[in-house]
């Protein structure tokens, strides 16, 4: 399910466009631990990336690119795709912990 939201910049309105994904899932019964809700917010993602694991502007697009692959790849592949992007162990260790 995508919910996209125009116009309303509040969080009240991010978290009924939740919410209401949420009560949909429900609605069909599923079993317990049957489904996991994914948040992605691009400003939460660039925040992080340029001001808490420091990577530059000129590497961002190319991490998120490879973050959006992380559950396709091992944890070792993933470590050292950051590591051919320059990203350094710190760094790959906070996107790492991050996601």
């Amino acid at each position: 399910m995508n919910v996209d939201l125009f116009g309303e910049k509040s969080l009240q309105a991010d978290l009924e466009a939740l919410q209401m994904g949420i009560e949909i899932m429900l609605a069909f019964s599923p079993p317990n631990d049957s489904f996991v809700v994914y948040i992605n917010h691009r400003a939460l993602i660039d925040t992080f990336l340029l001001e808490v694991a420091k990577i530059t502007e000129d590497k961002k697009q190319d991490v998120v690119r490879l973050m959006d692959k992380r559950e396709k790849l091992d944890l070792s592949t993933f470590s050292l795709s950051l590591s051919d992007l320059g990203v350094g162990q710190e760094q790959a260790n906070a996107i790492v912990k991050f996601m």
